[in-house]
């Protein structure tokens, strides 16, 4: 029988325009969440102080220690988890 992955939602999140936000704090508030879908559209997203790319509504980003995000603007996000059905 096969197993598949789904998205279970947790907690909506809100990441303010230019403001960092180490992936470790998300998790030590919320240390069930391993995942995060973005619900804010033409938001652009820098992980790790790269550079900023695009993001589209609904995508998935996975959130694991040691990481920092910062978006261009406001920005909604519904973080959550991957269980196996």
């Amino acid at each position: 029988m096969a197993q598949y992955q789904i998205f279970r939602a947790v907690v909506n999140y809100k990441f303010l325009a230019g403001v960092e936000v180490a992936t470790a704090d998300i998790i030590a508030a919320y240390p069930t969440v391993d995942a995060m879908r973005i619900k804010s559209e033409n938001a652009r997203i820098n992980i790790n102080r790269s550079h900023y790319v695009p993001t589209t509504f609904n995508e998935e980003v996975g959130i694991a220690t040691g990481g920092y995000l910062i978006f261009d603007k406001d920005c909604l996000v519904v973080l959550g988890k991957y269980i196996s059905i």
